[in-house]
């Protein structure tokens, strides 16, 4: 019996616990930050892209919940926004039919305002705003359940105070195990992404 209960190994995995683990145990666990909770954020990947136009995620792990955060985004040209398209086959393709719904509303130096549509080719999760750096977070909702359709929401901040609040829906393939950040006219951008899963029970 080790120090952390009836288990070889200090370190223990998700889904995995085996053993009994008394107060102590779960509290030195928790130090060490080798005790797993449910909820918790857990790193899949980063990618730092500069004037790229596609930046493919193809690993989604095991979750039903992705989180992703965007920072100091920034696209060449006006009038090009990043957005993200789905993929049902590991990401071979991306969907770029107009399968896709989106509501937004955003406020600022640009004015307020909303917009929404029901038949799209790409959900976007910035403004077009040239000049200005964006950073933000998105959801991403049940893309690997088969049962489900794939929901997203996103919220990004501007430099020029502006920010936009986005949701949308991918009404093609059940299960999506890939998915792609992209602009909507083919202009390059520039960003920090890091993808997490957070972890369910």
């Amino acid at each position: 019996m080790s120090e952390f209960g009836y288990i070889k190994e200090v370190e223990q995995s998700f889904r995995n616990n085996n053993g009994i683990f008394t107060p102590t145990d779960i509290y030195n666990l928790d130090l060490e930050s080798k005790w797993t909770n449910v909820g918790e954020l857990e790193l899949i990947e980063t990618k730092t892209v500069s004037s790229t136009v596609n930046t493919d995620f193809t690993n989604l792990g095991n979750y039903s919940t992705h989180f992703l955060t965007i920072s100091q985004g920034l696209n060449a040209g006006a009038n090009s926004y990043l957005g993200i398209r789905f993929s049902s086959d590991g990401g071979s393709t991306f969907d770029s039919n107009n399968n896709y719904e989106r509501a937004n509303y955003y406020g600022g130096t640009i004015g307020n305002g909303t917009s929404n549509t029901s038949s799209t080719s790409i959900i976007p999760i910035t403004s077009d705003t040239s000049s200005d750096r964006k950073s933000g977070y998105v959801c991403i909702y049940s893309a690997l359940d088969g049962a489900q359709k794939t929901y997203v929401t996103a919220h990004y901040q501007e430099e020029e105070y502006n920010a936009g609040i986005l949701s949308g829906l991918y009404a093609g393939a059940n299960r999506c195990n890939a998915f792609r950040l992209t602009t909507n006219n083919g202009g390059a951008f520039t960003f920090k992404a890091s993808l997490y899963g957070i972890r369910n029970p």
